[in-house]
């Protein structure tokens, strides 16, 4: 949300390097209500701008609103002084408007002074960095999603898929990049799930605040993966302003594991012993038969001198 308080304000307007000046020019805006278009602004997807304006003409005060028309001709309303408090914008009180871009092309800016008299208002709009550079360490990321979503019923639906190595985590930042002007409603709520990789049917449904805060007041959350494959980041937005830019960040951080698991034990069990052979001499059966009738010839010779012995002992 932008207001007065989240609009920075400064004495001085020159805070870039000349190179980064896209308009940089003093406009006289007449009594009442009186508006300045800047036509044919050529933005690029991902970068940020600043808007700024300042009353120039010493003594001088009003209420201004500035919107913005994008190259699809939607338009966001994305500042206004408050009219209920009297802030109002006064000599060398630089606001400055913040937004990220997801549309590339030609832009149109609407500065409206609302009221007041005659007075001249310094305009300047400036190139800024790129959005990720306003929410994290570029070193990091591995992935950038820049969406615009339309309001609508039932919220927007967003599907992100992105390969994630094993065991390793990661961080994802979510975060409204397009300013809103601060007397509209500007709580996008958001519901996220995450699909494992390795199981279709498995989801993680993951904590977040309800609503997405400030111009790049970015919500994030640490994600460790244990195995490896594509996962589908699934997010849903339902916003009260008509339409607004957001970007999604996913970070890799660290290795958390090196996935090495347990090994079955050793056996430390003593082997049996080994039995001892036996070893078996086959006979052919003609020498069993010859070695049995030679044995039964010397059986009964023995036992006839046997016999004959005694007979001849007993005459």
């Amino acid at each position: 949300m932008i207001n007065h308080q989240s609009i920075k304000s400064q004495s001085s307007p020159r805070t870039q390097a000349y190179d980064d000046l896209i308009v940089d020019k003093v406009y006289t805006f007449y009594s009442g209500k009186n508006t300045v278009n800047l036509t044919n602004l050529n933005f690029e997807k991902g970068i940020n701008y600043k808007f700024k304006i300042g009353v120039v003409t010493e003594g001088h005060s009003c209420h201004m609103e500035v919107n913005l028309i994008d190259p699809e001709n939607d338009l966001y309303a994305i500042y206004t002084t408050n009219t209920t408090d009297g802030n109002r914008l006064s000599f060398k009180d630089y606001r400055t408007i913040p937004f990220g871009i997801a549309v590339s092309g030609i832009y149109t800016i609407n500065f409206t002074k609302l009221d007041g008299p005659n007075m001249n208002i310094h305009l300047q709009i400036l190139e800024d960095e790129q959005c990720i550079q306003k929410i994290t360490d570029p070193s990091a990321i591995i992935r950038t999603e820049i969406s615009k979503f339309s309001k609508q019923a039932g919220g927007n639906n967003d599907i992100i898929y992105h390969y994630l190595q094993e065991q390793r985590m990661y961080q994802i930042f979510i975060a409204r990049i397009s300013a809103t002007r601060g007397d509209q409603l500007t709580n996008i709520s958001i519901e996220h799930t995450l699909r494992d990789a390795a199981d279709p049917h498995t989801l993680f449904n993951i904590s977040l605040p309800s609503h997405l805060g400030d111009v790049y007041s970015a919500i994030s959350y640490s994600f460790g993966t244990a195995t490896a494959g594509e996962y589908k980041f699934s997010f849903t937005y339902d916003q009260p302003m008509n339409h607004t830019n957001i970007i999604v960040i996913i970070a890799d951080k660290y290795l958390i594991a090196s996935g090495e698991e347990a090994q079955p034990p050793e056996n430390t069990t003593e082997p049996d012993p080994e039995p001892t052979p036996q070893i078996y001499v086959s006979i052919p059966s003609e020498i069993q038969l010859g070695l049995g009738l030679g044995i039964g010839v010397i059986i009964f010779l023995g036992l006839g001198l046997i016999g004959y012995a005694k007979l001849k002992n007993v005459v």
